[in-house]
């Protein structure tokens, strides 16, 4: 029996920033009515997860397993980056001109500059989820605190000796420069890099997995692995795909998560979360 769901958010529970749909959502709230607790498990900040989640009771994976916290936003578990290892991969990015954002426990900050940064982000989007620069913008400058609140500094040892790093994120229109950052950290031994999207590049604490992370929130919770059902699509969900019996990959997702997974659904854009609650878990 199905006690917990895990599921991502971007490529999965929704495209873009749109809004949960409302078949995903019923599904979930008569999931949460049957006693089953809903956990999001995202790359996303906090302050990024909890506006989709509306009034959704859910409990909270974000930074791709930086934090847990619970449906109250009651932060139970942490894993944050060692402050001179995350300046020195921000060093590797800044000297190949990858546009990246710092996520520290108090908001975005980034060396580069503020709106090469915002444009990059935007025209990175519009590849991977569609979608047209202007209305993009403005939208992220209303409703995406990361986007909108990031700060520039120039000076991150003394920014960040009192902030915690969450992640790092880097992206662009397309790999190339992905690629190359990806090269020179293979020899950092203290920390997990992953993707939501070919053109992203995700930098945490070796030990922040989306894996790692729920495994020790269901400890916690007393639910064994095995009354856990996971939703993803992208291959920073492989560590749940791996770790985890009962893996759900909507159509949308990236070959090798369809591959690993027990179940493909729907793609994301036609309610696969839903369908995935209403087969495995309402069994309706």
């Amino acid at each position: 029996m199905i006690k917990l769901i895990a599921s991502d958010i971007d490529g999965t529970l929704i495209m873009g920033h749109q809004p949960i749909s409302q078949r995903n959502r019923q599904a979930i709230l008569n999931a949460i009515d049957r006693g089953v607790i809903f956990t999001i498990v995202s790359g996303r900040g906090i302050a990024d997860i909890l506006p989709v989640v509306e009034d959704i009771p859910s409990h909270i994976i974000s930074g791709n397993g930086a934090e847990y916290y619970d449906d109250k936003a009651k932060l139970l578990l942490s894993c944050y980056m060692d402050n001179d290892t995350c300046i020195e991969i921000s060093h590797i990015m800044q000297k190949a001109g990858l546009s990246h954002m710092i996520y520290t426990t108090s908001g975005t900050i980034t060396p580069m500059n503020v709106e090469t940064v915002r444009s990059t982000f935007i025209k990175r989007n519009i590849v991977t989820a569609g979608g047209d620069y202007d209305a993009d913008y403005q939208q992220m400058m209303k409703d995406y605190k990361p986007f909108r609140d990031m700060l520039h500094v120039d000076d991150l040892e003394s920014y960040l000796k009192d902030q915690d790093v969450i992640k790092i994120e880097g992206f662009e229109i397309g790999n190339q420069l992905i690629n190359q950052v990806k090269s020179q950290l293979l020899n950092y031994a203290n920390i997990c890099v992953s993707s939501s999207f070919f053109n992203n590049i995700e930098v945490t604490d070796i030990n922040a997995t989306k894996g790692k992370i729920l495994h020790q929130a269901i400890e916690l919770l007393g639910i064994d692995s095995n009354e856990v059902l996971i939703l993803g699509d992208g291959l920073n969900d492989m560590t749940l795909f791996e770790q985890f019996e009962n893996t759900v990959a909507v159509d949308n997702a990236v070959d090798e998560i369809k591959q690993c997974a027990k179940y493909v659904v729907s793609s994301c854009e036609k309610d696969g979360v839903a369908e995935a609650i209403e087969k495995y878990v309402l069994f309706i």
